[in-house]
């Protein structure tokens, strides 16, 4: 089996960035406007959305035995390549962003484990949508989670990731117990947080925020270590000059650091990367250079 090259595979995303960028801006939108969202800062320091870089979409495919006669097949064959997560206090936010989601795009896809948890205690919202980008349809994923259900996926990560089933089956009585001790701590936030009324400023100027305007570039090391962290700043609608400086750059991080992953995403900043991705560990030799 013959694997694309890792430039050809980054040109072929185009059409993800820029739907990541239109997502992005509806979600902004309506987070920003504090319609049933108690605290709209808060949940948007934990929006994330990342592009499925070259190095994981190759490793992909050659784990599922996925051949492409070109790198053009690859969005018809994987369709996890745009993904958003979306943390929220309660469940009844994670139901108010679901409803206009699925307002704005079109659904392939819902499974709704918000209240009732699934084999192993996994809980939360995951979506499949579709997004008309230009003369292209885009596919797309969602995940929206509460805090305590996005803890419960972090703790539990190792046993998941690219892991035969039988791992975690080895485990299942400690997370479903741990599940549903979190639920119920959810059920008692959901209370105590009944009388608070959310508001917001930020829908005049949702534009400002770099979820909008920046793209990040973690590097991560094997172990999930972190190595390096970069910021490409995108500049008005040209989506195709943003594209070019994203792939340009992310080539020569691959022949800077080789063997490492690259994860494409957007967030308010690095610290909020790692609210979403706590698995990736930073060296505390690191601390200042990460939040000065």
């Amino acid at each position: 089996m013959v694997m694309p090259a890792k430039s050809d595979v980054e040109e072929v995303l185009l059409l993800f960035r820029t739907c990541r960028r239109v997502v992005l801006n509806d979600i902004v939108q309506r987070v920003g406007r504090g319609e049933g969202i108690r605290n709209p800062f808060l949940t948007l320091s934990r929006l994330f959305a990342r592009v499925k870089s070259a190095d994981s979409v190759l490793e992909k495919m050659g784990r599922k035995g996925i051949t492409v006669a070109a790198a053009s097949e690859i969005p018809q064959k994987i369709t996890d390549i745009l993904g958003f997560r979306i943390i929220v206090e309660s469940a009844e936010e994670a139901q108010v962003i679901q409803r206009f989601l699925e307002d704005s795009f079109e659904v392939t896809s819902s499974s709704n484990q918000l209240e009732h948890r699934g084999q192993l205690g996994e809980r939360g919202l995951e979506l499949g949508l579709r997004c008309q980008v230009g003369d292209g349809i885009c596919p797309f994923e969602i995940q929206v989670r509460t805090f305590l259900q996005h803890y419960w996926a972090s703790q539990t990560f190792h046993l998941f990731h690219k892991k035969s089933p039988d791992v975690a089956l080895k485990h299942r009585e400690a997370l479903i117990s741990l599940s549903e001790s979190l639920h119920s701590a959810d059920t008692v936030v959901r209370d105590i947080g009944e009388d608070m009324v959310g508001s917001s400023d930020l829908a005049w100027k949702w534009r400002d925020l770099p979820l909008c305007s920046q793209v990040n570039l973690v590097v991560v090391e094997r172990g999930e270590m972190f190595r390096h962290h970069e910021v490409i700043s995108l500049t008005g609608e040209d989506d195709r000059a943003g594209h070019r400086t994203i792939v340009q750059r992310k080539l020569e991080l691959y022949e800077s650091y080789p063997g490492c992953a690259i994860v494409e995403c957007s967030c308010l900043n690095f610290l909020s990367f790692l609210l979403n991705e706590p698995v990736v560990r930073v060296p505390l030799s690191r601390w200042t250079e990460i939040v000065m």
